[in-house]
């Protein structure tokens, strides 16, 4: 029901600008209510699209996060399990480490023991060579005299006198016979130095072995020692935490005992002698007003039939009155304490039961 205008177009006809280049081409003229509200209906729409892909693309991204989300919560599980996994092989291996490095700086220092005594034996063996050195030198210095008397015993041929040659004879047999005596004596000097140096490398090499051994026991011993520590210290260690957060638990006890306590002294209408120090009469106290708040909001949520109360008589004078609770026990409300039915609550009952377990 648009306007026809000059030219054949239409105020509600679309043109290849929209609508907005087709009433700029047509001047003066005013669009009339009909456009207007095409306009904003198509605005309308424009904003909706735009909403609707707005939204699209916040729920694709929001998929994404989400399974982006999921992703890492599977990664971070593993690498959980992982390290659960390898926590113990991390811990064997520095250990074993730990134990490799001591072993090494115990065998360097063996090393360096057994090197100095290796040292002591061979400045024994050098000394055996220099004695050895010396009676073959003895032995060439004798040489001589041997070669002499060998000499001698061909010269005696050109002796005719038997006196003479059996002179000789027996100093050579003497000479010879020292000879040999003082080779006998260097031999047997030789041997007892030769089993000497076996016996005492015998004896050093036991040694090593014995202490080797020793070693090995006082290694053993020391890492039983340092496991027994370590798990002295984490037991000391989780009984520190637990008793921390005994202390902890403790503290926060009682400053929420402490504040019910001050809450309900707040509320009531008389205030307790005694104090914090007196923590079984600080928690009865708090229990009778907890139970006492609770049967009240009973009846007045309930009513007083409904919450099982029972009015008994009503004394002008005492202004008192008895009735019975919902568990059976009798409470009485008298003197400090009050009991009323309020006419606007809805039949709702209001009570002050502080005196019944004796509370001022």
């Amino acid at each position: 029901h648009g306007a026809e205008v000059a030219g054949g177009m239409f105020l509600t006809q679309m043109g290849m600008g929209g609508y907005d280049s087709a009433l700029a081409s047509l001047g003066n003229i005013e669009p009339d209510q009909s456009t207007s509200l095409l306009q904003k209906r198509k605005q309308l729409q424009q904003v909706e699209a735009e909403y609707v892909r707005k939204r699209r693309e916040y729920d694709e991204r929001m998929k994404q996060c989400q399974e982006r989300e999921a992703e890492l919560a599977a990664k971070q599980e593993v690498i959980r399990v992982n390290v659960v996994r390898f926590e113990r092989f991390i811990s064997d291996n520095d250990t074993k480490r730990q134990r490799a490095l001591t072993k090494e700086r115990d065998e360097i220092a063996e090393r360096l023991t057994l090197q100095q005594e290796l040292e002591g034996l061979e400045r024994v063996e050098q000394r055996s060579h220099a004695g050895l050195a010396e009676l073959t030198h003895s032995l060439g210095y004798l040489a001589k005299y041997e070669a002499f008397l060998d000499g001698v015993v061909e010269d005696s041929l050109k002796f005719s006198e038997i006196p003479e040659v059996l002179f000789k004879y027996g100093t050579l047999q003497g000479t010879n016979v020292d000879l040999r005596g003082l080779l006998e004596a260097r031999n047997l000097s030789v041997e007892a130095d030769r089993a000497r140096l076996y016996h005492y490398t015998k004896d050093k090499e036991d040694e090593v072995m014995v202490g080797g051994a020793y070693t090995s026991r006082m290694k053993m011993a020391l890492e039983a020692i340092r496991v027994t520590n370590a798990k002295a210290e984490e037991v000391i260690e989780h009984a520190a935490k637990v008793l921390a957060e005994k202390v902890m638990e403790l503290g926060a006890t009682k400053s929420a005992i402490a504040n019910l306590f001050q809450r309900c002294k707040a509320v009531s209408r008389g205030t307790p002698t005694y104090t914090m120090a007196e923590p079984d009469l600080v928690l009865e106290f708090i229990q009778n007003k907890v139970t006492d708040l609770e049967f009240a909001i009973e009846v007045g949520c309930k009513g007083p039939e409904a919450a099982g109360l029972k009015l008994g008589k009503f004394n002008k004078h005492k202004h008192r009155v008895d009735f019975t609770g919902t568990n059976g026990s009798r409470r009485a409300a008298g003197g400090g304490a009050r009991a009323s039915i309020g006419a606007g609550n809805a039949g709702g009952v209001a009570t002050d039961t502080e005196n019944v377990r004796g509370t001022p």
